[in-house]
């Protein structure tokens, strides 16, 4: 279940233990493990944020910012990796949507 105190801070648990997560810029390693595990749950396991949310006993809405504070903090790295032989088509295609978005 998500606390919320005076000062903005939100608590939830993970492994039993509750961390919290204060809005500002200054995270303890507790809060940063709770978004680290609200990013693998999200993006790993594909758990929506209110599915996130219920496990992690927190809002829907603290999912979503802990996933984004993960994300901030560079805990998550998305790449797209392009085969080499599909490059010249990836731009090609690029082009020809630019082009007709202005015809």
């Amino acid at each position: 279940m998500a606390i919320s105190t005076s000062n903005g801070e939100v608590a939830g648990t993970i492994g039993g233990q509750t961390v919290s997560t204060p809005r500002d810029r200054t995270s303890t390693p507790e809060d940063l493990r709770l978004a680290l595990r609200a990013a693998t749950l999200y993006y790993l396991d594909g758990l929506t944020q209110a599915e996130i949310a219920s496990r992690l006993g927190v809002s829907r809405p603290t999912a979503g910012r802990l996933v984004a504070r993960a994300k901030a903090r560079g805990l998550v790295r998305i790449d797209v990796v392009v085969p080499p032989d599909m490059r010249d088509d990836l731009h090609a295609d690029r082009s020809a949507s630019s082009s007709s978005a202005t015809a």
